[in-house]
């Protein structure tokens, strides 16, 4: 078959990145790398780890990719708030090296980087503030800092999406909705009488993955007429932990009020829980989302 490029996708053993990988075109060679299979006879992966620059050299002159995705980074590593920064710069300095095949490097931002907002900001734009209060949300942003600031060569574009809080069936199953999910699962069989959170009125943007993933194809098909290098991406829409409860709760067949516990008496600050996809479409066209209902029944039933 002939493809009409090659994509690397950085990070390829992860939730996002392995859900993107699955999802590019079939025209597309992709190749999937990540640091954690460096000791696994899977011939699907390539080892890179982007702090050793030697191990991305190796695999750019192998396979050639015009496209990166990068969707590597640990939560863990925020504990030292500028090691996401460095490793995306190793990644760019060797690309910047090989520009000559190399077209365009996506990086994977993050809602956390706004931090607390105004009470008054409903949807979130690219161009408010950011202002990072958890270690997360500072690492990301300063690693999203270094993407956009660096001087590439000019046959080489770097971009940023900045997702909001992505969902979807493989989520990690200490995460938010797996963890509620969970907590029903129980409540229906008779082990639980109610569910525990930290806020239900916590309000948060839920975007599906397979969505994320649509976009990430726009993208890579239409990169060359992006005005801009930073885009946001969620569902567009606010939902707080008690609808999301409810919704779930459906899934499982429970028509009675479920009992929700808070584990925190403070409510939480007002955070980024409403994406303007507004740039987005504008250079992408009209973007079709997933109802969360449908992607809650999707994850569930998985």
């Amino acid at each position: 078959m002939q493809y009409k490029k090659t994509i690397l996708v950085v990070g390829a053993s992860g939730f996002i990145g392995s859900n993107i990988a699955d999802r590019l075109p079939d025209d597309y060679r992709v190749v999937r790398a990540a640091r954690s299979y460096k000791n696994i006879e899977d011939l699907k992966y390539k080892y890179i780890d982007l702090d050793q620059p030697e191990t991305i050299r190796a695999v750019l002159e192998e396979v050639k990719p015009a496209v990166i995705i990068n969707a590597a980074g640990n939560i863990s590593r925020s504990v030292d708030v500028d090691a996401n920064a460095r490793s995306t710069k190793v990644l760019l300095d060797v690309c910047s090296r090989s520009a000559d095949f190399v077209e365009l490097v996506l990086v994977l931002g993050s809602a956390a980087e706004y931090g607390q907002i105004s009470d008054s900001v409903e949807a979130v734009d690219e161009d408010l503030p950011r202002n990072p209060t958890s270690q997360y949300g500072v690492s990301k942003k300063n690693e999203i800092d270094q993407a956009i600031s660096y001087e590439a060569p000019t046959t080489m574009r770097i971009a940023v999406l900045r997702l909001f809080n992505v969902i979807g069936s493989g989520m990690n199953t200490q995460q938010l909705l797996p963890n509620i999910a969970h907590q029903l699962k129980d409540l229906a069989d008779g082990r639980k009488s109610l569910v525990v959170v930290s806020r239900k009125d916590a309000m948060r943007d839920f975007i599906d993955i397979v969505d994320v993933c649509s976009v990430i194809n726009l993208i890579i098909k239409s990169y060359k007429k992006m005005s801009y290098n930073v885009y946001n991406l969620g569902s567009g829409k606010s939902t707080s932990v008690e609808q999301l409860v409810k919704l779930i709760a459906k899934e499982f067949g429970i028509k009675d009020n479920v009992i929700i516990k808070n584990t925190s008496n403070t409510p939480e600050s007002k955070v980024a829980s409403c994406s303007n996809n507004s740039r987005l479409e504008k250079d992408f066209g009209k973007i079709e989302l997933t109802p969360l209902a449908e992607t809650i029944g999707r994850i569930v039933r998985s």
